[in-house]
């Protein structure tokens, strides 16, 4: 499979962060590191971004559960929300 590097824009749209966002998670060490494709410029690996969206899926997942498991049932807007997402 071909490494792809993704540029700021693109790795913006697919994660969801705003640029200060990303750039705070990246010095805690908790975003992909870019790296540098240039003198000036970098760029993420996208197999990188895709298991980090993907961690943060299965988190989200494993959190919900917890909290059903929790209170025995979800709350009327976890219900709203989850059913209008077809989960």
């Amino acid at each position: 499979m071909a490494m792809k590097i993704l540029r700021l824009p693109d790795v913006l749209q697919r994660c969801g962060l705003s640029r200060s966002s990303l750039y705070a998670l990246m010095a805690e060490n908790q975003f992909p590191k870019s790296v540098k494709i240039s003198m000036r410029s970098v760029g993420w690996v996208e197999s990188d971004l895709d298991d980090w969206v993907q961690a943060r899926i299965k988190d989200s997942e494993r959190v919900r559960s917890h909290k059903i498991s929790a209170n025995g049932h979800q709350n009327s807007f976890d219900q709203k929300h989850l059913s209008s997402r077809n989960i």
